[in-house]
């Protein structure tokens, strides 16, 4: 699997202030995709959340070099997107066993679909960004989820400093994690630009343009202009950025097909429209050795869960990566809410039917025994004829004899 029409670079570096690099990268040209994640908490946890991200985008692109025929673009978004939500509950975890209040990342992933290659995926969660460079114009195509772009406050004008670094979606620190997700157009000659917020909260938009602009240059030469002109305006952060050129190919010479936006290419239960490599994909996932199922890669195939809650603040921040035991899985199934009870309802109520036809005793004790109420009717040895008891019984007055 190789896409001809890609080239692509990418660079991170610690800045000049932070001791340590809490951003992280991964570009998969093989497989057309692009990550950049950028880490928060206290100590190593940022570090430690970005790389799970970076590291579950990993094993997703193994697992997609073995499945031919399902690199299409709604099947990579789709499981990438599962992907980063169980990143989310392994990130959460990690925290939660060692006591971290805050532990978590933002990410951006870029995908490209092999069949069709005017048309790309991006999913993004937090502040991290994707640009455009297309004809000289810089467009952002993310949106940030932040406190400062998205509060009613920064609305209204009354912008305070302190909302800067503020949040408002983080993967394993929010609960019901939603991740953005977003179909592009793609062009020959468009670039595009993946970065952490540690290289346009230090140089504006305008400034990336220039040196995007520059003519004839390498990606990688570009990627140390950027990461260099951030920290000569003072490199407050993490400066992580990634590069993808699209190339004059003759793929793009095909009519080009729509752009179908997500949640319209049908469920994955739709078997007559699924492909044979979509299918050993789905197996493969579902049959993780105990390496791989150690991954958030292994687990695309479970539903979405919980991280955490309230905004996150980055700048300030683990156990191995679970495996859903039972009583997780029904906990992040809704639909388990409702079967859950009603099933322990209805055994219940089976339970009390059982005790009662079990150890109840009837009220009339005269019952006949073959209804399984009373006591057993015991049949007289000495009983007369006529049933009215033993005739030897003194205290019994028996009926008249019948005359001679």
């Amino acid at each position: 699997m190789n896409y001809p029409y890609l080239t692509s670079a990418s660079l991170s570096d610690m800045g000049r202030v932070r001791k340590n690099n809490e951003d992280a990268e991964v570009i998969l040209p093989d497989v057309g995709v692009f990550c950049v994640a950028d880490g928060m908490g206290g100590g190593d946890a940022g570090e430690i959340a970005s790389g799970k991200v970076v590291e579950a985008v990993k094993h997703f692109g193994d697992a997609l070099k073995e499945a031919r025929g399902a690199d299409m673009l709604k099947y990579k978004s789709k499981y990438l997107a599962r992907t980063l939500k169980q990143v989310g509950l392994d990130i959460r975890t990690y925290a939660d066993d060692h006591d971290l209040s805050t532990c978590g990342t933002t990410a951006v992933v870029l995908s490209f679909d092999y069949n069709q290659p005017r048309q790309a995926g991006v999913l993004n969660v937090g502040d991290s960004r994707l640009y455009r460079l297309r004809e000289g114009e810089l467009e952002q195509l993310t949106v940030d989820h932040s406190a400062e772009n998205e509060s009613e406050m920064a609305r209204r004008g009354q912008y305070h400093p302190s909302m800067k670094n503020v949040i408002t979606r983080a993967i394993g620190v929010h609960m019901d994690l939603s991740v953005e997700e977003t179909w592009l157009d793609v062009q020959p000659e468009d670039l595009f630009l993946i970065c952490s917020d540690g290289l346009n909260g230090m140089i504006s938009d305008d400034m990336i343009a220039l040196v995007l602009n520059r003519p004839r240059q390498e990606l990688d030469k570009a990627c140390a202009l950027l990461v260099e002109a951030a920290n000569r305006a003072g490199g407050k952060d993490n400066i992580t950025v990634a590069l993808i050129r699209v190339l004059p190919h003759a793929c793009f010479d095909a009519e080009p097909a729509p752009l179908v936006p997500f949640g319209d290419e049908g469920d994955e239960g739709d078997e007559d429209e699924v492909t044979v490599g979509e299918l050993r994909f789905r197996q493969m996932m579902k049959e993780g050795t105990e390496e791989t199922m150690q991954t958030a890669a292994a687990h695309a195939f479970l539903p979405a869960g919980s991280g955490g809650g309230g905004p996150a603040v980055k700048g300030g921040a683990g156990r191995e990566l679970p495996r859903p035991g039972l009583w997780r899985t029904v906990a992040e199934n809704p639909g388990a809410y409702v079967v859950v009870p009603l099933v322990i309802i209805a055994l219940a109520v089976l339970l009390f039917f059982w005790a009662q036809n079990e150890y109840a005793q009837p009220k009339d004790k005269d019952a006949p025994a073959e209804q399984g109420w009373g006591e057993k009717e015991v049949e007289p040895k000495d009983a007369d004829r006529n049933g009215f008891g033993p005739a030897t019984d003194p205290g019994v007055a028996g009926p008249p004899a019948e005359p001679e």
